[in-house]
């Protein structure tokens, strides 16, 4: 095999608060995490060649190619590095090859030593910083408090590794350690960042959607959890409902316009607590925070926590609007996200900012709701990688730019747009490091979630791109 990138993967602090079986079953649903990223992110040929082993103070990753970039989208990480390793007999033996990598890299630069060591080791780490940092002085100069460079030796009983750089990784704690839960998606910025929140907590999470008839607003659903279900919830089991709301919708209008939006919020409450008890959830998840709408001020919030009869959890409750979006764009779900009217606000001025639960029963009681509800649910839709097809009616394909077509050489051959390059996504998701970033790129795939995961690892490496968000299946259906 080739082990030419080789990781040690780092577990967030967490795991060390934790009693033995319970930071073993950690370190398990990690390594099955890691593994499962690896399954999405690469093709079938490539995946016998890795080795992923569970350690008692981290994983060791051994890889033919270069996985920056996705072990960073692993909840449960903290830290990860390349590192190199090599067999040892003496002191000296660690000195030597320690210069051999290093001295490029510390030339004219402040550096410093760190050792770790594991297990049964015949010397110390002090001697082992020492012994590498006599090698290296003449070349660089010695700083333990500001280096420039690190050089990082990590001595095991007979083997020790090198590395100089540390990747900070997601943190929290491995999906599907902690739970279920059950996500309200309303499409625009906030239940996304939430839901990446619950991701990096543990909580696998099935989502739903309360469709109100907008099929922009469906659409950018649709693309959002394809989005963090590829890019960060490696691990995690759950799938996307869709529930039409329409009929609801015209029940509700019927009620006291004051109190409509808060009778909309009682109904998606009543609806998700139901299915809650169909997946087993622990939660409902939302991307409410207060005072962001009328029906988030404390008093609402308040009032519908008594809704439903299961935790209620706002990993949002405390942000501004503008940190959402700083950490929607962070994340990448931000170019995902609805930006039109909320369709959930059907209630014009003078609605009720400040209710309590009587009121609100008061206001919902000569509606006819359960019944509604109850088809509702039993209608509802479960969406599936064949039916995600949302579009977006004003996407167009830039003359400018390099139009990357990500989809097999097989589907490129049999329909495609003029003007683009096929470089199938499992070698672009390697490879596009090397890619020149002066030019600026758009990339295409099938139903635009592999597209976008790839657009938004190359905006992190400062390249400039977009992608068609709809996807080429719908588009060049649309076309023709």
């Amino acid at each position: 095999m080739n082990n030419s990138y080789i990781y040690i993967v780092r577990f967030s602090g967490e795991f060390g608060t934790k009693d033995k079986s319970t930071r073993w079953r950690l370190i398990q649903k990690l390594e099955n995490n890691i593994k499962a990223a690896l399954l999405n992110y690469l093709p079938e040929a490539l995946i016998k060649h890795f080795e992923v082993k569970g350690e008692w103070d981290k994983v060791f990753v051994k890889s033919p190619v270069n996985l920056i970039h996705i072990l960073d989208h692993i909840s449960g990480i903290s830290s990860y590095c390349r590192t190199f390793p090599f067999e040892y007999n003496s002191l000296d033996d660690i000195a030597v090859k320690a210069k051999e990598l290093f001295l490029s890299k510390i030339k004219g630069k402040r550096f410093a030593v760190r050792c770790k060591k594991s297990g049964p080791v015949p010397f110390s780490g002090k001697e082992v910083e020492v012994a590498v940092g006599d090698q290296l002085y003449l070349h660089g100069k010695v700083d333990l408090s500001k280096p420039e460079v690190t050089c990082f030796v990590e001595i095991h009983t007979d083997t020790f590794f090198l590395y100089d750089k540390k990747h900070a990784g997601m943190g929290g704690l491995p999906i599907g350690s902690q739970g279920n839960a059950l996500c309200l998606l309303s499409g625009g910025f906030d239940s996304s960042v939430a839901a990446w929140h619950l991701f990096r907590s543990g909580v696998n999470l099935d989502f739903v959607y309360f469709d109100l008839g907008g099929d922009a607003q469906k659409a950018c659903i649709v693309n959002s959890f394809f989005f963090l279900k590829t890019q960060w919830g490696h691990g995690n089991k759950g799938n996307l409902y869709i529930v039409d709301f329409i009929p609801l919708i015209k029940e509700i209008l019927k009620g006291r316009p004051a109190f409509q939006n808060m009778i909309l919020k009682y109904c998606f409450y009543i609806c998700a607590e139901k299915l809650s008890e169909q997946f087993k959830s622990l939660a409902l998840v939302t991307g409410e925070s207060i005072g962001q709408v009328s029906t988030q001020t404390l008093k609402n919030l308040s009032a519908l926590d008594k809704v439903a009869d299961i935790a209620i959890i706002r990993p949002l409750v405390t942000f501004d609007k503008e940190s959402i979006i700083k950490l929607s764009r962070q994340i990448g779900t931000h170019d995902l996200a609805y930006k039109g009217k909320e369709l959930c606000a059907i209630a014009g001025k003078g609605v009720v900012t400040g209710t309590t639960f009587e009121k609100l029963i008061k206001a919902v009681s000569p509606l006819s709701l359960d019944l509604l509800i109850d088809n509702a649910l039993s209608n509802k839709t479960l969406v599936n990688d064949n039916e995600k097809n949302a579009i977006d009616a004003n996407e167009v394909i830039p003359e400018f730019a390099k139009v990357i077509d990500l989809r097999s050489p097989e589907e490129f051959s049999s329909k495609s747009i003029n003007n683009t390059q096929n470089i199938p996504f499992d070698i672009a998701i390697i490879d596009f490091y090397h890619w020149d970033k002066s030019s600026e790129y758009f990339l295409v795939c099938n139903v635009g979630s592999q597209s976008a995961i790839l657009a938004n690892s190359m905006l992190n490496e400062g390249f400039k791109v977009n992608h068609l968000k709809s996807g080429l299946s719908r588009f060049l259906k649309d076309a023709l």
